[in-house]
Parts: structure tokens; C-alpha cells; sequence
């Protein structure tokens, strides 16, 4: 099976052509005084207008404070302070060091060259389908590049603060896909990634790429992509058309035996199906 060199080819296309408060009631109730227990009603002494301090007794009074070793300097209560501090996040911040190291300055996200020098930095090569595994772990949504939210809170929601982090989780995230459901989220997530924003469908000489990668060693993804390549009206592969392939490669015997042609299968299946009962795989 050829090695994934067709990964590194899918990021650099993209830079060229793919665009990628309740609150609680407090009720109030009168109360009945009786009038023979209230205190005796005083009259009620006028306020005094409060005295305005003179510049010069303000300023004995900040000569004393500084002689009694008193700093007179307004300060932030504690709850401001602790607001301010809150703010500052050092995972966050490393995060954003670590982004900005890879940013191309002139298009705002990290690029093809700057996913390069993540992946020597992490130790994977561009044309192993480490760079898959990392970009369905970020969700990234668009071939060849990564902007700053998909990289900064993708790491940060995987437990990474740097580089190392990456590199050290990477073996984690490979196994996950001996998982049958993180399998098939990987592979509905690859036909998003993969296809051109702008269509529905993903073009066949793209999938006939990726289906060797993400089902290695199934008997039936050798045959479906000379299938794919051989039927000059086999242009592109919708999402379910991607996604039954998936049931049926799984669930198919190697030379088709028991296929239902009844059955809820795409059409496209059962060309496939009777192109290799036809003898033509």
C-alpha cells in the first residue's frame, strides 16, 4: 500500500486552489407595633454640612501619614485586583507564543509552511498520516492551513501547552482509532477535510487517495478505487455514498457473496459490485 505521500500534496493544493441569573424573592411583611413598647420619638437633629478639607490641612494631613509610614495612595479593593489577574490564563499564553511562532504575518493562520516546521518540531513527517490524526484532533476544517482558534483551543482542549505535549499524546490519538466509533467519526471528519469547501461532494481522485489511508488493509479499498478510476462517469463521491462504502467495506464479504442488491445500498455499490462479479477486479 503506498505511503501517505499524497497528505503533504493535499495541504500544499489548498494554498493554491482550495479555500478553504436567578435570583432569590425576599419578601417584605409589615409588622404591628404596639404603640405602649415604642421607644419615645426624638426630635431629630439637623446634619451637619460635612467639612471640606483645606489644600493646606490636606496637605499636613499627607505629611503625617508619610511621617507615620502610612501610604495614602488610593489602591484597587481585592476584588478589582483579583479581576485583573484573572484575565492572564499562562496555558493560554503559551498557546498564543506557540501559534504565533508558525503564523504566516501576511495571511493571519498557519500555513503550509508553517505546518512544516510544527511537524519537525513534533518529530512527524508531512507524508505520514500523523499530520491527519493532528488535524482531526485540532477539527480543522480546511486543508493546509490552521487558523489561530482551531490551533490554540484544539491544543488546549487536548491537554497541550507546547510542542512536547504534541509529541507526546500523538501515540494516544493514533490508537484511539482501533475504536470502532472514534474509527468512523475519523473517517466522516476526513470526507469534510478533504473535499473543496465550496462543493458538496468529495472529487474522486481525492477520494480514491484518502480511502487506502483511512481503511488500510480492508479487502474491498483496492478494487473500489480501480472501480472508481475505471468508470468514466464516476466524477465525484457524495457523503453517502463515502459513508456506505464504510458499512459495506466492514460488513462485505471479500468477493461480494450475500450483497443484497434490495437493499438500502447506493447505486454506485452496486455498479461496484456487479463490476466485480463481471470479473473485472
Amino acid at each position: 500500500m503506498p505511503e501517505c505521500g499524497f497528505i503533504s500534496t493535499l495541504f500544499r493544493i489548498s494554498s493554491s486552489g482550495l479555500s478553504a441569573a436567578s435570583f432569590g424573592t425576599v419578601k417584605l411583611e409589615l409588622i404591628n407595633i404596639d404603640p405602649d413598647i415604642m421607644p419615645p420619638i426624638r426630635k431629630k437633629t439637623p446634619l451637619k454640612e460635612p467639612a471640606v478639607a483645606s489644600p493646606a490641612s490636606t496637605a499636613v494631613g499627607t505629611k503625617r501619614t508619610r511621617k507615620m509610614g502610612i501610604d495614602a495612595t488610593p489602591r484597587k479593593s481585592g476584588r478589582a485586583q483579583r479581576k485583573t489577574t484573572a484575565g492572564t490564563d499562562p496555558k493560554q499564553d503559551a498557546l498564543q507564543t506557540l501559534y504565533k511562532k508558525y503564523e504566516d504575518p501576511n495571511d493571519a493562520q498557519i500555513g503550509p509552511e508553517g505546518i512544516e516546521a510544527f511537524c519537525a518540531d513534533i518529530g512527524i513527517s508531512p507524508e505520514s498520516d500523523d499530520l491527519l490524526i493532528l488535524a482531526w484532533k485540532l477539527n480543522a476544517a480546511t486543508m493546509g492551513f490552521f487558523s489561530e482558534a482551531e490551533f490554540t483551543a484544539g491544543l488546549r482542549a487536548q491537554g497541550c501547552q507546547g510542542a512536547a505535549d504534541v509529541q507526546a499524546k500523538l501515540p494516544t490519538w493514533k490508537a484511539e482509532l482501533d475504536v470502532d466509533a472514534h474509527h468512523k467519526a475519523y473517517y466522516l471528519w476526513l470526507f469534510r477535510f478533504t473535499k473543496d469547501p465550496t462543493q458538496k461532494s468529495l472529487a474522486m481522485p481525492t477520494a480514491a487517495a484518502v480511502l487506502p489511508q483511512v481503511l488500510k488493509d480492508n479487502s474491498h479499498v483496492e478494487p473500489f478505487v480501480r472501480f472508481l478510476q475505471t468508470q468514466s462517469g464516476v466524477h465525484v463521491v457524495n457523503k453517502d455514498q463515502w459513508m456506505s462504502f464504510y458499512e459495506f467495506s466492514l460488513s462485505t464479504p471479500a468477493d461480494c457473496s450475500g450483497y443484497d442488491e434490495m437493499g438500502a445500498w447506493p447505486t454506485l455499490l452496486d455498479e461496484y459490485v456487479a463490476w466485480r462479479r463481471g470479473g473485472e477486479a
